[in-house]
C-alpha cells in the first residue's frame, strides 16, 4: 500500500544516504536502492516516478540505473519521467560505458508509449552483440501489447532472431489474450 511505498521511494533518495555511512556502506546501500526500486516496479505507485527518474543518471551503479529504468518503465506514463528518460537517452552511450543502460531506456520508453525509440531497440537486435539483441527481445517481451508493433516488424524480416521473435510474438499474444478474458 502507500505507507510501503512511501518508505521505498525514502530509501531511494540521494540525500537519504550523506556522511560517514555513505563512504563505508557502499555496496548495502546499492542494494538498498536497487531492491527498493524494483520493489517499486511491482507494486507500481505513481507517485514513485520521481523519485525513481532520479535514479537513472550516470552519478549511480549501472545496477541501481537498471533497477530504475525498469522500475519507471514500469510504472508507466509521466511526462516528466519520459523527459528525463529521453534527456538520459540523447548522451553519448560511449561516454556511458554500458550499451545496455541505453537498450533499457529505450525499452522503458516504449513501455510507456513512445515508439520514437523503437529504431534503436531494433538496431540493437539487428547490428548489436548477440547479448543485446537477446536483452532487446526480453524487453520486447516484458512491453506487453506496446512491443507487438516492433516484434512484429522482426518476425517480418528475415534474420538470424526472427524465430525468436516469432516465439515470443506467441508468447505476448498468449499474454495479451490472457488479459482480455
Amino acid at each position: 500500500g502507500r505507507p510501503a511505498a512511501r518508505q521505498l521511494i525514502a530509501h531511494i533518495g540521494a540525500g537519504h544516504y550523506t556522511g560517514e555511512n555513505y563512504r563505508e556502506y557502499r555496496d548495502e546501500i546499492e542494494k538498498i536502492r536497487t531492491g527498493s526500486a524494483r520493489a517499486l516496479g511491482k507494486i507500481k505507485p505513481r507517485a514513485a516516478s520521481a523519485a525513481l527518474v532520479g535514479t537513472i543518471t550516470s552519478s549511480f551503479t549501472n545496477n541501481e540505473r537498471l533497477a530504475g529504468i525498469w522500475a519507471v518503465g514500469e510504472i508507466g506514463f509521466n511526462q516528466a519521467s519520459v523527459d528525463a528518460m529521453e534527456k538520459e537517452l540523447d548522451k553519448d552511450p560511449v561516454e556511458d560505458e554500458a550499451p545496455n543502460i541505453h537498450l533499457n531506456l529505450a525499452i522503458a520508453l516504449i513501455k510507456m508509449g513512445e515508439e520514437r525509440t523503437a529504431a534503436q531497440v531494433k538496431s540493437a537486435i539487428d547490428g548489436g552483440t548477440a547479448e543485446l539483441a537477446d536483452l532487446a527481445l526480453e524487453g520486447l517481451e516484458g512491453a506487453n501489447y506496446f512491443g507487438v508493433p516492433l516484434l512484429v516488424d522482426i518476425t517480418n524480416q528475415e534474420g538470424p532472431h526472427q524465430s525468436r521473435a516469432k516465439t515470443i510474438l506467441e508468447n505476448v499474444k498468449a499474454q495479451l489474450l490472457k488479459q482480455l478474458d
